[in-house]
């Protein structure tokens, strides 16, 4: 089993931590408008969330984790009904 480290950095001085807000805040905000304002996104929007989703790699555990309900992930178009 792997074993990893858990620390805390103030987000002004790591360049990791700040890329990762900025990947957070756009997924947050691309899936608040499909769920909770029933809008797509612009198209830009849409090619750049498939592409972060093309990035995992599920036998190493990488990629987006979301938290959200069968019916939600439908709306995403992340599972097929």
């Amino acid at each position: 089993m792997e074993r990893g480290e858990l620390t805390f950095s103030a987000s002004n001085l790591s360049a990791g931590i700040q890329a990762a807000d900025v990947l957070a805040g756009f997924i947050m905000r691309y899936v608040q408008s499909i769920i909770a304002q029933a809008k797509m996104p612009p198209p830009e929007a849409i090619k750049a969330f498939g592409l972060l989703l093309l990035l995992a790699e599920p036998e190493r555990g990488t990629g987006l984790n979301f938290v959200l309900g069968r019916r939600d992930f439908n709306r995403l178009g992340l599972l097929q009904a």
